[in-house]
């Protein structure tokens, strides 16, 4: 049914063709604006772009320019494993076509993010293929009083958008998972599981007054997918339970780019999560953290990630984040990198080096080059 052949020649054919049609990134082109504008460091935004993020991908007042609605971010991965700690292997980890738009009024919006091509590098020194997941696709619709509705597959953590950290991992604060249900599928029972940075099918009402932001997150177990390799038919297959996990609320304080808040998680099988989260920019300087105690019945676990970057200039910064997990044997994991980002006319492209260093662990090296289009 799948030949792998054919699958790369789809994926490099499609690239070219994006590439020919598409200039710069989507908004970019219909707002004739750079993207350093919106961004102080690519895909960190700045006061600016999460204004613009919050209008509805709309500068009030002015027209969008007609364009193709699509942008695309293509990148291989370097990394060694704690297999082999003495080579670096590398693959094509990543091509991704990303679509985001509005209604006129910026009353309804939606956001795509598709991974023609999605590999990661195991533990063991293998490589599994999810080609064809998505990992945001949802749509927002703004009602009257402030009050939103959010549909789809997106991140349950809406303070902070961990998709937008200049690193290569996430915090282990937002990303350590509470372990859902049990079944013979290890693949069902890991959708079945929670964090707050997870991805995972969804419905979120929201509301804004006074600077405050209030959200009930109602998440399932599942995922959204169009497989397009015999490997990702097992790793990355359409999956949706319409038993909840439960629910995910917050409520957080946000003045441009800085923010304060609470969040939980109150699931099935005995999960709670309860945590604090913030970020604040201070001249050149980014700091980012949280802390998060996860219950599962009588069994307690308390989870830190505190990290800050330096951003230079929007071509360059460099950081650090600590993570660490209140586990029997586990130590701090420190985690330094650089980003370098390189404007080539209205395309891009951004080399990233990361460092991870955990007292009872190999080192682990990765680096990741990517060109945005």
């Amino acid at each position: 049914m799948y030949n792998s052949d054919m699958r790369y020649v789809f994926t490099c054919l499609f690239v070219c063709l994006v590439s020919t049609s598409l200039a710069t990134p989507q908004f970019t082109r219909q707002t004739k604006l750079a993207c350093m504008s919106c961004h102080s460091h690519v895909p960190k935004l700045n006061s600016f772009g999460e204004q613009f993020l919050a209008n509805g991908y709309r500068i009030p007042g002015q027209r969008r320019n007609r364009t193709v609605p699509a942008a695309v971010w293509a990148s291989s991965l370097g990394q060694n494993s704690p297999a082999n700690p003495g080579r670096l292997k590398v693959f094509p980890n990543r091509v991704e076509v990303i679509s985001a738009g509005s209604t006129e009024s910026g009353n309804m919006s939606y956001f795509a993010e598709w991974r023609m091509l999605s590999k990661e590098l195991l533990s063991d020194g293998t490589v599994r293929d999810r080609s064809g997941r998505f990992e945001d696709l949802f749509g927002i619709a703004t009602l009257g009083g402030g009050l939103q509705v959010q549909l789809g597959q997106f991140r349950a953590l809406s303070q902070i958008d961990v998709s937008r950290r200049l690193n290569l991992s996430e915090p282990v604060a937002f990303s350590s998972s509470l372990a859902g249900e049990s079944d013979p599928d290890s693949r069902v029972q890991s959708l079945r599981g929670f964090s707050p940075s997870g991805r995972s099918p969804a419905i979120r009402l929201m509301t804004q007054r006074n600077g405050w932001t209030g959200a009930a997150t109602l998440v399932f177990p599942g995922e959204f997918s169009i497989p397009l390799s015999p490997e990702a038919l097992t790793t990355a297959s359409m999956a949706f339970e319409r038993n909840p996990k439960g629910v995910f609320l917050e409520a957080f304080r946000r003045e441009g780019v800085n923010s304060i808040g609470v969040h939980a998680f109150l699931g099935r099988n005995k999960r709670e999560l309860f945590g604090v989260a913030a970020q604040h920019q201070w001249n050149d300087l980014w700091f980012e953290g949280g802390v998060t105690q996860a219950r599962i019945g009588p069994a307690r676990e308390w989870r830190y990630s505190l990290g800050f970057d330096w951003i230079k200039s929007c071509g360059f910064a460099s950081g650090l984040r600590i993570d660490h997990r209140q586990v029997a044997g586990q130590t701090a994991q420190f985690l330094p990198y650089v980003s370098y980002l390189r404007p080539f006319g209205e395309d891009a492209a951004r080399l990233v080096l990361e460092g991870r260093f955990q007292r009872t662990r190999q080192p682990v090296w990765v680096i990741e080059l990517g060109w945005m289009f």
